[in-house]
């Protein structure tokens, strides 16, 4: 599972700055149906807000009140665009 604050599934951002005549699915990384056939569920619009690691109650709390148990956590921060004048 992907807990995502973003909206949209990944896009590619450099190519959306190098052009901007690029349609969502162009800039798309991989198509929805891409994640569904590799059994990746995306959770968009959502954020963590705590993560459980005791032994034997795994789990993280998207948007404070939805838990969900996990195996293993990868967490990305992700980052901030920095715009040079």
């Amino acid at each position: 599972m992907v807990i995502s604050e973003d909206v949209e599934l990944p896009y590619d951002k450099q190519k959306m700055y190098k052009s901007l005549d690029h349609t969502r699915e162009d800039l798309q990384i991989r198509p929805a149906e891409w994640y569904e056939h590799n059994g990746i569920n995306y959770q968009l619009g959502h954020s963590v807000t705590n993560i459980n690691n005791t032994r034997g109650a795994q789990f993280v709390v998207m948007d404070g009140e939805i838990h969900v148990e996990y195996d293993a956590v990868l967490l990305a921060t992700g980052s901030t665009e920095v715009i040079r004048d």
